[in-house]
């Protein structure tokens, strides 16, 4: 699980192992690259561009976006 830099989940990662807070240097490996089936977002656009950079050419199946507002904030229109 990615953090973004507004993710309150950030907050004390210490006692979650799975939650990634400095992926920035995961997302330039050319082997994980490719690797997400589906990408699930709770809240709005995330801060890190490179994040979203990566979602937007992510090969992924579905991109779902769960969040409390009924707008659709998805510029890149890639939410199925």
């Amino acid at each position: 699980m990615f953090a973004d830099l507004g993710s309150h989940i950030r907050l004390g990662h210490e006692a979650h192992p799975s939650i990634i807070t400095y992926f920035d240097l995961l997302l330039d490996d050319p082997s994980f690259s490719d690797r997400a089936d589906v990408i699930l977002q709770f809240g709005r656009r995330c801060v890190s561009k490179k994040l979203q950079k990566w979602i937007t050419t992510s090969a992924c199946n579905h991109y779902i976006v769960v969040e409390d507002y009924p707008d659709r904030l998805d510029p890149e229109h890639n939410v199925t």
